[in-house]
Formats: structure tokens, sequence, C-alpha cells
């Protein structure tokens, strides 16, 4: 059985209305009046009350014992309102915040994620699903992370995470939990393999351990996401069986995934320079993982870094198109140099087979991460045995990617959450 008809019908029309809401705000409102989430130092005043920012708030506060707790386990948590846009959602979705350990290259830290659950009643078979979704932040600031959109909505500022409630509403229409982790960690480590996928295996871990959601260690877990939360969905996907092969984890949908760092680096600084600003931000998340890399930054390019160091997507883009990157390293070409291609191997995506089914989507025609080294990473995985189904998208860009891979996404995770056979015949030659 499925969600009444009247309970899908109002929950479709609310968030029908968060996306127009949201569209006519953005479209009416120019950039410059919108605040940022790095310009707002004291909090943001919403129909709810005051939301401070993550880098205000104490709930984001790694704690100092953090490596006493284990991977996954909820050090504290809040019940919040869940705002679509502008609007509240809290008549249809359960919604809470948690805050638990994970571990980063370093070691053990504790990031947050939001959970979701429809307040009807499951009555599918076996017990509630859980999709992790991951949010495509592509920023290197924790105010940017989706956790402060889910609680402040517009009022957080342009942020990728505003899209996040039209991403996950089919989910909940069929009666799905929802887990949206804040994966990139208190640091804003963007493109950091290690954070990315063990920040979104413990926040399925968190969510499942955390008893008010109703959900248990025998839930149906999959996983979706695209662009950047494509890389994480990715990175979930291979790291899944060696770091929480206890999941009853059934596969992946992942799509737009710039799956190979030097090539997507390479692509954004030559023919995709108009969204340099992705690379601006790759290459702070790299300086932040390792610092030693500093040494391929001069004057001027430490200057930018300084200056966009806690930046969120929305900025990094509209103030660094057309940036030319040999302006601010101290290398001939700064994607040639073995230590960047050490960074940018050591992150890629596609040195680890993923063991559950996986669909994996590209727009041929994508403007911002090249379809090539998808297709690469498409046939590492066939070669090494992944049970993938990969489809190039024909006539389809980056945004074109999304619209097209949004319901095969869907409609191969819920074959596998109703655990009926998919196709991942795997054509490595393709």
């Amino acid at each position: 059985m499925r969600l009444s008809q009247t309970v899908r019908r109002r929950a479709a029309l609310v968030l029908t209305a968060a996306l127009t809401a949201a569209s006519a705000v953005l479209t009416a409102v120019p950039a410059t009046a919108i605040p940022s989430a790095a310009a707002s130092q004291s909090g943001l005043s919403t129909a709810a009350g005051v939301v401070p920012p993550p880098s205000k708030d104490p709930f984001y506060a790694v704690p100092p014992d953090a490596a006493q707790h284990r991977p996954g386990e909820v050090i504290r948590a809040r019940e919040i309102d869940p705002i679509a846009i502008a609007i509240n959602l809290r008549r249809l979705v359960k919604a809470w915040q948690v805050l638990y350990r994970t571990n980063d290259h370093k070691g053990p830290t504790a990031t947050v994620a939001t959970i979701l659950v429809p307040k009807a009643p499951w009555s599918g078979g076996g017990t509630r699903p859980l999709l992790s979704y991951q949010s495509a932040t592509d920023a290197v600031g924790i105010d940017c992370n989706p956790s402060y959109t889910w609680r402040a909505g517009i009022f957080s500022g342009p942020q990728a995470g505003l899209g996040d409630p039209v991403a996950v509403a089919p989910a909940l229409l069929k009666g799905w939990a929802v887990v949206v982790a804040d994966y990139e960690g208190p640091e804003g480590l963007l493109g950091n393999y290690q954070m990315t996928a063990h920040g979104v295996l413990d926040g399925i871990r968190a969510a499942l351990n955390f008893a008010p959601a109703g959900l248990g260690h025998d839930t149906r877990v999959g996983a979706f996401g695209y662009s950047g939360g494509g890389y994480a969905t990715a990175a979930t996907a291979e790291q899944q069986a060696s770091y929480a092969p206890e999941l009853n984890y059934v596969g992946t949908a992942a799509g737009g995934i710039p799956a190979d760092h030097l090539e997507v680096g390479k692509f954004l600084t030559g023919v995709g320079r108009y969204a340099a600003g992705f690379a601006v931000a790759a290459v702070i998340g790299h300086l932040k993982t390792d610092p030693s890399l500093f040494a391929l930054v001069n004057d001027k390019g430490k200057a930018l870094a300084k200056k966009y160091w806690n930046a969120c997507a929305a900025q990094l883009i509209a103030e660094n198109a057309f940036r030319e990157i040999k302006d601010f390293v101290t290398v001939p070409d700064l994607w040639k140099d073995p230590r960047i291609i050490k960074a940018a191997q050591k992150n890629s995506i596609g040195n680890t087979a993923p063991t559950k089914p996986i669909y994996a989507f590209h727009g041929i025609f994508d403007e911002v991460i090249p379809f090539g080294q998808a297709k690469e990473m498409y046939q590492k995985w066939c070669s090494a045995g992944a049970p993938v189904k990969g489809e190039s998208l024909f006539f389809a860009e980056h945004g074109l990617g999304v619209v097209e891979g949004f319901r095969p996404s869907y409609n191969f995770l819920t074959k596998l959450f109703d655990n009926q056979p998919v196709d991942t015949t795997c054509h490595p030659h393709a």
C-alpha cells in the first residue's frame, strides 16, 4: 500500500508551493540583497525566530571527547521545523538534527545530519526505508551546509541546499525516511574523499541509531545525489562495504559525478572557465586537507584562498568566473605538478568498485563536469566487476542532466527498496 491520495496530494501542493515561492523570491530580489551565510554573523530572523548560522551555533561544536564515541553515535540532538524554501513542513514531516561522531582524514571528528520522517505511518512492506540524500554543497564553509538551509530556508542565502526539499520530495511522498548529512564536516573539506564517504555513512548510522526516528538496523538504505552530491554518493557507494558493512545497504543512484579531480580541474580552468569558481573551491578544499600544497600557491593565490576560505557556492561562482589559475600558482602548470596529481588521485572516484547495484548517469554535453572522466570512472567500475548501470544522457548538459536522471534514479531505488531486480549489466567499452 501507499500513502493516502489526500496526504500525497497535500504534500505535493506544499512542496510545489515552496519551489514556486523560491523561484519568485530569487527572481524578484537582487543577489546583493539576499543575505549570504558568510555575511551572517549573528543569525537570521525568520518566522520561527532567530536561526544562527552553524559557525555561531554551539550545537555544531565538536566535543573534545569525540574519539570516545563510536562512529555514527549521536552526541546531541534537537527537533526542528523543516523549512522548504519559505514553507514549514512540520505538518507533514517530523525532523531532527543530530551531531554525530565520524572520521575525516586526520581522525575522529563530528558533523551534523538532518533526519526527516513522514508523519504518515509506513504502510509498505517491511520497515520504512531510509534514503541518504547528498546535497550538492560545492562550498568550503560550514555555514553553507544543508542543515542550515533546512532550518533557515531562504534566509540562509542563495544556497545550493534550497533545492533539497524538492529533490527529496518523491522519497517523502513514498513514505521513505531521509537523512541529509553535512558530509564536508566542520572544516568544509570539499573533495576530501575520506571525510565525504565517512560523513555520509556515519550519518546513516546516526539516523538508524536515533530512536525517535523509528528506524532500525534492518532498515533498507539507499543513496542518491547529483553533481557535488553525486561525488559524495559515489564515494559512499565505494566505501560502504569496507567502512560500514553492517548496513542493510541496497544500492545507489548518482549523476553528474566529478570523479577525476585532475580532469575536472583542467576543464574548469580551460574550456569551462566560466565556472572557474568551482576550481577555486576545489583547490581550497585540497589546501585544507593538505597544507603542504600551499607551496604551489603564490602570494596572490594565498590572498585569494584567504578571501574564500569559508565561502559558499554562489559567491565562489559569481566572483571567480574566468579566473586564470596560472596567475595564482608558483608552477608553470598546476595540473602537471606531481604533488597536485597525487592529491587529486587520492580523492578521486573509481579506485574502488561498489559492491551493491548503482545507477550512474551523466549528460554528454555537460559544460561543468566533463563527460569523458565520468565515462572513464564507469569503465573502471565495470572492469572491476561492479554491478553498475550506466546511462549517457543525450542532449543533456549539467542542468538538464539532473532533470533527465531524476525519475530513473527514483525508479531504480524504488525497485531496490521493493526487492525487485534491476539491470546492472556493465558495458565496459561503452
